[in-house]
């Protein structure tokens, strides 16, 4: 049975409970890593209190904390990274997802092989961490407008391949495919491995008001042997109108299959 969530922030999860939806997904930066203890103490006591699990993050590393190039500090990022993951893990997080394209972006000249090197070398030291506290992390592959590296399924597969560690597998994103011209269809032959995924409609609106074959691609993902989260990640409007119908769309193309 997949399990439909949605990207929220926590002043929106309250009303996420009362749509339905079975979890919400938030960004790294609501557990305030870089923060001291007693600066997060009230989110700390917030989550648990939530009538909606938090089961997984996104935007894992900030801007300025670079992944790629001369300006890498593994220390800082390590440091980061410890707190961000005690943090999360306290609060029952699952998965975390690393798309980060300000952070991973080459600079001007950079190698790409480099790069990869780079983020391999980040991503062991991370799932090292990810490992202690049950949790994964998903390799996000961006559209080119959002990042110069890790653009397609594969690529995130390929990186993961490199890093060679159980706590990183890849994450399919609907909306990122699209853009990249990737078929739904082929999402089916590395569904088994994925961590997580993601979807919007076209133009990256909420489900439903777009022109997504959602059937097709959840119908891949099942093919595969898929039965994980599937996130909503989109722009809104005004969510709490337009949550009912995307949840409601998404429910239905599961159902149809």
């Amino acid at each position: 049975m997949m399990r439909f969530g949605v990207c929220a922030g926590l002043d929106m999860a309250e009303a996420a409970a009362r749509a339905g939806w079975d979890f919400i997904e938030v960004s790294v930066g609501t557990f305030m890593p870089s923060e001291p203890d007693s600066g997060y103490a009230e989110v700390r006591s917030r989550i648990p209190r939530l009538t909606i699990p938090v089961e997984a993050a996104n935007c894992f590393i900030p801007g300025n904390l670079r992944l790629t190039g001369p300006e890498v500090n593994p220390d800082a990022l390590l440091a980061y990274v410890e707190v961000a993951f005690r943090r999360m893990a306290e609060a029952g997080l699952k998965v975390v997802v690393l798309g980060s394209g300000g952070a991973r972006n080459l600079p001007d000249g950079w190698p790409e092989g480099r790069g990869l090197e780079q983020l391999a070398d980040f991503l062991r030291a991370a799932a090292a961490v990810a490992h202690e506290v049950g949790m994964m992390i998903a390799v996000e592959p961006l559209r080119r407008t959002e990042s110069n590296i890790i653009n397609r399924v594969a690529d995130a597969v390929a990186l993961c391949g490199r890093v060679e560690h159980p706590s990183v597998r890849p994450l399919a994103d609907l909306f990122h495919m699209a853009e990249e011209g990737e078929p739904s269809a082929s999402v089916a032959a590395v569904a088994s491995s994925l961590a997580h995924v993601h979807v919007a409609d076209s133009g990256r609106v909420p489900p439903g008001r777009g022109e997504m074959d959602f059937r097709s691609f959840l119908g891949a993902l099942a093919e595969g042997g898929y039965r994980g989260r599937v996130s909503v990640e989109c722009g809104w409007d005004d969510f709490e109108a337009q949550q009912d119908m995307a949840l409601a769309t998404l429910r239905e193309a599961w159902a149809a299959l």
